[in-house]
């Protein structure tokens, strides 16, 4: 029986030998593996003398780099890329890294690999490029060993740290109470509580399409910027430049996190919303109607001539139909005994074109009721006016 198995062992190692080469080793794997290291010290040397950050190892990165070996080793080639072979990034993206940037170094040695090879990569300005270039952070470095010598990658990324939407939310509301003045901590609570939702689903689409999509109407009244970048620090910067305390006294962010066409590596996307201070906060209601009423008149006029009388029992009815428009309920507009106009609009005093057809088939009659609403006094910050036009059947 001990020989039998004796005999199945030598078969075994017979084929191993013809299918897998036979080698001779001198180098241990733990040898290698120490190569690794002293070929990152290397690096970080050089990196060191040029006052620029030293590389993390990345365990990630490391194996990217082997299997980029392995690859080169089966194709008996040296090349970065191969026909049905995924690029770098792609291989990053595959193994689920969030990246800024990222770089490829690649040798072949039929010795084994020491001093000599970095010094190779120094020697080699676009090799060289990647080892002193600021913008990488981590490094995972690979030596393979095969029958006809070493194969050597080395790969270089920035690599993003995983974080969660809210946390980054919270870091950039943090630096712009900080840094910028914004006149009312209260309705940036609101604005968030209320349109959070809506400026997440912004900043998907901003991450899915490249683009912000249709604005929300509720969202008209207010000036939306939107951002994608890979840095919250560029981020932070973009909002400085950007100078928007002068014209602005509340905001409210949306972050979403992922991947997209221009950003592969990973980015942040941004819908940001801020709110101007109401030109016409010191005026009262009831002036706001007046100065509306005299606007449209003036418009009549200039083509027919006749204008409209304030009727106020008219503009109680217009206060109904304005609150049933603020609630959604549409209850009123169907009522046969009025004719009713609700819409919104973030100047008071510019009826919109679309909305103009209304006052012409309208114009045998004499008396009009209005009623304007401000989101605001119901305690929802909004940049834009709720107004009703109410005519007698």
């Amino acid at each position: 029986m001990k020989k039998v198995t004796g005999i199945v062992l030598l078969i075994s190692m017979f084929f191993i030998f013809i299918f897998l080469g036979y080698s001779e080793t001198y180098i241990t794997v733990s040898e290698l593996r120490k190569s690794e290291k002293e070929m990152l010290n290397l690096v970080n040397i050089e990196r060191g003398r040029r006052v620029i950050g030293k590389l993390k190892f990345n365990k990630v990165l490391y194996k990217i780099a082997m299997e980029h070996n392995r690859k080169m080793a089966s194709e008996d080639i040296l090349a970065h890329n191969f026909p049905e072979y995924k690029k770098l990034d792609q291989r990053m993206i595959e193994q689920n890294l969030y990246f800024v940037a990222a770089g490829e170094n690649i040798a072949f040695s039929n010795v084994y690999p020491s001093d000599y090879i970095h010094d190779g990569f120094v020697k080699s300005p676009p090799h060289f490029e990647n080892i002193i270039d600021k913008k990488f952070k981590h490094c995972g470095i690979a030596i393979l060993e095969t029958d006809r010598g070493f194969y050597i990658t080395q790969e270089f990324a920035d690599i993003m740290l995983l974080v969660s939407d809210r946390i980054v939310e919270v870091e950039i509301e943090d630096f712009i109470e900080k840094n910028l003045i914004f006149t009312d901590k209260t309705i940036n609570e609101k604005l968030s509580r209320l349109y959070k939702g809506k400026l997440k689903n912004i900043s998907m689409d901003l991450l899915k399409k490249g683009s912000a999509g249709e604005i929300p109407i509720e969202l008209k009244g207010f000036d939306l910027l939107t951002i994608q970048s890979n840095k919250i620090e560029d981020i932070k910067k973009y909002i400085s430049a950007a100078n928007i305390t002068k014209k602005y006294n509340s905001f409210a962010l949306g972050i979403t996190f992922g991947r997209s066409k221009k950003y592969p590596g990973g980015v942040f996307s941004i819908a940001f919303l801020l709110k101007k201070a109401f030109k016409n906060s010191g005026t009262t209601v009831e002036e706001i109607e007046a100065e509306i009423i005299k606007k449209l008149n003036k418009k009549i006029r200039e083509t027919r001539g006749r204008v409209f009388k304030y009727d106020k029992n008219l503009s109680q009815v217009a206060q109904k139909a304005v609150t049933a428009y603020f609630n959604r309920d549409n209850s009123l507009s169907r009522n046969k005994r009025y004719n009713i106009l609700a819409y919104q609009f973030s100047d008071p005093y510019e009826i919109p074109e679309e909305h103009m057809g209304f006052f012409f088939t309208n114009y045998k009659k004499k008396s009009i009721g209005i009623k304007i609403l401000r989101p605001e006094e119901k305690g929802i910050p909004a940049n834009y006016y709720l107004i009703a036009f109410v005519f007698r059947n």
